[in-house]
Order: C-alpha cells, then structure tokens, then sequence
C-alpha cells in the first residue's frame, strides 16, 4: 500500500460528507444517470479488498445507491488523481472483480458499478473514456469479444472557475474543488471564495487550509497572504491550531517534562498520520 498523499486524505474526508457527495453526484454525473437515483440510500463502502489469493486492492472511494424507479443497486467506484494515469481503469476493474467474487461468496447477485474519475492535475490525464480504448487498434470484429464499459471523467484542469462555482450549488463543495484545482497553480483564484466561506464557516475553511499548508509548498509570506485574504489579520495560524490540537491529544505530556524536541517530533507524525507527506513550511512552523 502507498503511503496517502495530503491530495488522497483530503478528498476522502471530503466526500465522506454524504451531503457534500450528493452535491457532487448532482453537479458532475450525466442528468439522465443522477435521475436513476435514490439518494436517499447512499451509503459509503469499504474501499480496500482482498482477493482470493490474498492480494489486496484499494479505491479511493466506493458508495452504493439504490435506484428510483426499482429494486436494485448499483455502486459508484471513484478514484482521485492528482497526476496523470493511463492505466488507471485497469485498477478499477481490479476491485469490481473482487467486489463481485464476494457477491458470489454471499450467495448475492452481481451488482453493476459506474466508475467516477476525479481529476485535479496538471495536463491531460491521459484516462480513456472506454475501457475498450486500451485495445483502440483492435480489429471491429475481434473488439466487441473485449471488455468495455464507459467511465465518468471529472477534469476540473477543463472546467472553467465559474462553470464549477455554478454546477456545484454548494459554497463549501465549489470552495474545495476551487482549491484542489489551483493547488498546483495559482492559489489566489481561490481566494475569493474560501473568503466567502469563511464569512459563514470558519471550521471548513480551516479544513481547507490545513489541505493546502500540507499538500504545497509555500514561501511563509506567500501563506500569511493567503491567510489576511481570506480572514484577515484576527485569522489564527494552522500552526497554532495544530499544536493546540497536539497538546490536547497528550504531547502536553512530554512538554511538561522539558521534552520539547520529542513533543515536536511526535506532532509531526500525527501530521504525517493524518494527512501523508508534511510540507516544508509547516514542520519549520511547528520547530521555530
């Protein structure tokens, strides 16, 4: 198992947030394919399997969603990248087969799936539409003996801000996605609205600046910017929180035995625990 990037966790954590998840489905999915929908029964699933032979396998996301209009169920796969891969659908379809192995084992039917990509990088993914494209060179009669199915690519890089701003009908849900696109370029096209948000919501802000302070690396000037843009000079600092967060999960403990370098260490790999890789900025702020 890879170790998370600050990219991964925060998506997780995001749509975790069944409301927020909705939001997205309603924004990003075919009209047609929502409508099919009771959203009503969604619910998340485990997202790491292991086949017979005991290999595991891990998606970033899986829910699953009873229809509208029948008895049935139908799971939703998603997987989250931050940089191009070619070979993605071939991970996916990994999982599926795991996922109805077990439906078998349950003496269960098998249940349809839709793959949802989510994509915040840099560039063309470089993610076929049809799973039936890795075999683009195929004779026709020889390509429909082929697996195929078609996927939902989400490429906010080709998405405009205020086209994403509008689908999403959420401030908190249009904040992030703002975010995760710009993460890699220029933050103050986001800033605008996370300090909207932070006019009703200080906490999901927070939220939202402890992705950015793990997952980039910033200059501190170019942070206490971003910072007096967003909420001003009274804004405290993710430093502070942080250790604050840190004393009251017990490294008090080994401060008030004169064991500052140890505490610091400790508050760095819950950090790491919690969201990966720990930026530059952030481990010299919890130091000094």
């Amino acid at each position: 198992m890879s170790t998370p990037t600050p990219h991964d966790t925060f998506f997780k954590r995001l749509f975790a947030d069944r409301k927020v998840l909705i939001s997205f489905l309603r924004a990003f999915l075919p009209p047609a394919l929502f409508r099919l929908l009771d959203t009503s029964s969604l619910r998340l699933i485990e997202t790491e399997k292991a086949d017979r032979f005991y290999r595991k396998f891990f998606l970033d996301l899986a829910v699953s969603c009873r229809l509208a209009h029948r008895e049935a169920e139908i799971y939703f796969l998603f997987e989250h990248k931050s940089f191009p891969d070619k070979y993605l659908l071939i991970q996916a379809l990994n999982y599926l087969s795991v996922k109805w192995e077990e439906c078998l084992r349950l003496n269960l039917p098998l249940k349809p799936f839709v793959v949802v990509i989510f994509y915040h990088g840099q560039g063309d993914p470089g993610i076929p539409k049809r799973f039936g494209e890795y075999f683009a060179d195929l004779d026709e009669e020889l390509r429909k003996y082929n697996v195929d199915f078609e996927v939902v690519i989400v490429d906010l890089s080709k998405e405009k801000d205020e086209e994403i701003v509008k689908k999403s009908g959420d401030l908190y849900l249009a904040a992030c996605l703002l975010t995760m696109k710009h993460i890699f370029d220029d933050l103050k096209k986001a800033e605008w609205i996370l300090a909207k948000l932070y006019q009703v919501d200080k906490e999901k802000v927070m939220f939202i600046l402890e992705y950015i302070v793990t997952s980039r690396d910033m200059r501190e000037e170019e942070y206490e910017e971003l910072i007096r843009g967003i909420g001003g000079e009274d804004m405290p600092t993710l430093a502070e929180r942080w250790i604050q967060q840190g004393i009251e999960q017990g490294i008090q403990q080994g401060i008030q035995h004169g064991l500052i370098i140890e505490a610091q260490k400790m508050l760095i790999e819950l950090l790491e625990e919690r969201f990966g890789i720990v930026k530059r900025l952030l481990v010299e702020k919890i130091k000094s």
